[in-house]
């Protein structure tokens, strides 16, 4: 673990504050989605990483142990339906994460404006399918800091429209000490490279490429405060703020309660964490700044395989001339 000295520390603070001002005051477009631990903390996750479901925001934090956990989701995102799929170290790799997104929805109406009434008539509905696969691999590359290759493949239906895409990420990440603090940072560049979104018509979209930085510090194992700035060409800023408190236990025992609060680029989020043994279960409810949109509600089930402990090994028992002799000999 690194040590910021006091100036690098101060002319972060400066930047990442100018940063924040700035992006307060812009209108962006919101690209992250999943994971109900990160939305729970309003989306501000990317220098937190932890767990399977960090392969769909940043899977650059190397988990301490070779357990394989799996996490199931469940929820809503802009009024489409959704489960997530992840796994963390499957097979004992410890430098792999893997994930799913499957989404499906349907009885959308399709309606046309009457020429005559100029009143919209329903003439049927269509459905719509989102299925996405992400894999990852994570190395340390220098002292205190991993470098996380991933990528994943969207594949898409509209009616009877269909689209693949597929793009390929870098992140990093990196734990260091503010004054004794735990803390820790990170970057990301999504779809460095990515081929178009394709669709039967022959009609093509272009993958924005996605710039993101996140801190994160968290006192005595027991409060954390975290925050991410990300920029996508063509829709602008967005930032995320967070924290988590654990009123039960602290960070990483196996018996845990947890509490959070988050904005996600000026959506509110609360979010509950409860963790008994190798099973961890997470909500997040999200309140939109958007009227139309509905609140949503976000259910997660983590499950660790550990590995049993050893047997304890017993003391051969002793005959009692041995024990005669051990007495003689005390």
């Amino acid at each position: 673990m690194n040590t910021l000295r006091p100036l690098s520390l101060i002319g972060f603070l400066l930047i990442l504050l100018a940063s924040i001002s700035y992006a307060a005051l812009s209108d962006s477009r919101e690209l992250s989605l999943y994971g109900t631990r990160a939305i729970g903390m309003g989306g501000a996750y990317l220098s937190v990483a932890e767990g399977p479901e960090s392969v769909f925001m940043n899977p650059a934090n190397i988990p301490s142990g070779t357990d394989t956990t799996i996490t199931i989701e469940q929820g809503q995102a802009v009024l489409l339906p959704f489960y997530t799929f992840a796994v963390e170290n499957p097979f004992k790799f410890q430098n792999i994460k893997a994930g799913a997104v499957i989404s499906q929805a349907g009885d959308f109406d399709r309606t046309v404006i009457n020429s005559e009434t100029a009143i919209p008539e329903k003439i049927g509905s269509f459905g719509y399918t989102h299925n996405s696969f992400f894999i990852s691999s994570t190395q340390p590359v220098l002292d205190g800091v991993n470098l996380a290759v991933w990528g994943n493949t969207t594949l898409e239906t509209l009616s009877t429209q269909n689209a693949f895409s597929a793009g390929l990420h870098l992140s990093t990440y990196s734990a260091f000490e503010i004054y004794g603090l735990k803390s820790a940072w990170a970057l990301s560049v999504k779809n460095i490279l990515a081929t178009p979104v394709t669709w039967s018509s022959g009609y093509k979209d272009t993958l924005p490429t996605i710039f993101s930085a996140g801190i994160n510090t968290i006192w005595d194992d027991q409060f954390r405060v975290a925050s991410d700035l990300i920029y996508t060409p063509g829709f602008g800023w967005a930032y995320h703020s967070g924290c988590e408190w654990w009123i039960y236990g602290r960070n990483h025992e196996k018996d845990t309660m947890t509490l959070r609060f988050g904005l996600k680029n000026g959506d509110l989020t609360l979010g509950a964490g409860m963790t008994m043994e190798a099973i961890t279960l997470n909500y997040a409810f999200i309140q939109s700044k958007l009227s139309f949109l509905e609140p949503e509600h976000r259910l997660s089930f983590n499950w660790t395989f550990s590995e049993p402990a050893p047997p304890e090994e017993k003391p051969a028992p002793q005959s009692l001339f041995q024990e005669w002799e051990k007495k003689y000999r005390d």
